[in-house]
């Protein structure tokens, strides 16, 4: 169904007037969707090594009737944007992990925050994560996202550039809306003051690390010297330590996953319920972690999974029936991830995981991430 969609003011900000006058008209609104485009520079290191380095090329902001463009490349002081960041206005980002990391390196702390891609992800599954299909879905517009891999670091910018620009933020903003009213339990579920809340010391070292990088738990153990058999009961009053603290949705699914991944059975009850939660990553998640337990009580519950309305859930539930009876997929088939999507060959995942334990995790339910956009 199409929304009639708000009139905004569009200013471009290069230089400082024009970005304090722009704030000035923005006020403080209840909202502002967030987005920002950047380019990639090739560092040259030592020893013929080059190494990408990621720019923030302009950032975007929609809020009541204004939809602000500030390029930093030349505002080199965006002072100005910091207490609007950090204010009570809901940020909207979407895919944006990435984004807030270029704005917070910048000096831009963001609170409050919400990643509509996050919560997409909840409601509808992976295939519904991004611009394109939400915009048809929600807002009945049908977008063009090939301009996208232009070079935003090259000045002056075109104006075809700048209109798309602009629009992302601006249909960031409406869909915040949409979402506030078709689905405002999954909204505040994803909501949180932080976008990478900081991890208590309470919680266990080990479990710290898991959260905090991209590692194979059980290597992970090995590394520290603890046996996840005899340690088992330990393991687990650790997760729920965990559990018990103030953790981003992408972190608390990590924790179901990791009770999958060290086999701690005796968990087995407190995983269950998750095969009833309303978001759909917890659904797909908790059944493939049954199915690493290898408890067969959990046939039941995940045959119901089968007719799961998302594919990812039917899809892990169907992978977890396969590991309950001890079956490999068959030949014809491709590999399986653990959410039951089409995965890599064993080797090729080996070489993937090497890659990834070398970058943090995401604190979202995993949204994929933005296409690079790199220069010429």
């Amino acid at each position: 169904m199409s929304s009639v969609r708000p009139t905004f003011k569009r200013v471009f900000a290069d230089d400082e007037p024009r970005l304090a006058s722009a704030l000035e008209h923005l006020g403080a609104p209840e909202a502002i969707g967030i987005d920002v485009e950047m380019g990639q520079r090739i560092k040259r290191l030592p020893g013929g090594v080059t190494k990408g380095e990621q720019i923030l090329a302009l950032i975007q902001i929609a809020g009541n009737d204004v939809s602000l463009i500030c390029d930093p490349l030349r505002i080199r002081d965006l002072s100005p944007l910091g207490p609007l960041m950090a204010s009570d206005t809901v940020k909207v980002v979407l895919g944006g992990a990435t984004d807030i990391q270029l704005l917070e390196d910048g000096g831009l702390p963001i609170h409050n925050v919400v990643d509509l891609a996050e919560v997409a992800i909840s409601v509808f599954g992976h295939k519904e994560e991004g611009m394109r299909a939400l915009a048809d879905r929600a807002l009945g517009v049908q977008i063009d996202k090939s301009i996208r891999r232009e070079n935003w670091l090259r000045r002056p910018i075109n104006p075809a550039m700048l209109s798309y620009a602009h629009r992302d933020a601006e249909l960031t903003l409406q869909l915040y809306y949409w979402f506030r009213r078709e689905h405002p339990e999954a909204l505040t579920a994803h909501a949180r003051k932080r976008f990478h809340p900081a991890l208590s010391g309470e919680i266990a070292e080990w479990v710290r690390k898991y959260l905090t990088k991209r590692i194979d738990a059980l290597r992970l153990l090995k590394d520290l010297r603890i046996d996840p058999v005899t340690k088992a009961s330990q393991l687990a009053r650790d997760i729920r330590v965990a559990q018990s603290q103030a953790l981003s949705p992408g972190q608390q699914r990590r924790l179901l996953r990791l009770i999958g991944e060290v086999g701690l059975a005796e968990m087995y009850d407190e995983v269950l319920p998750y095969l009833d939660s309303p978001s759909a990553v917890f659904r797909a998640t908790a059944a493939r972690t049954l199915g690493r337990l290898g408890n067969a009580d959990a046939k039941p519950h995940l045959e119901g999974l089968l007719n799961d309305p998302i594919p990812d859930v039917s899809a892990a539930a169907e992978v977890a029936l396969r590991d309950l009876k001890g079956e490999k997929p068959a030949s014809t088939r491709e590999p399986q991830t653990e959410e039951g999507e089409p995965g890599l060959n064993p080797s090729a995942r080996l070489a993937l995981e090497s890659l990834r334990e070398q970058l943090p995790p995401s604190d979202s339910d995993e949204p994929r991430p933005k296409s690079p956009r790199l220069t010429d």
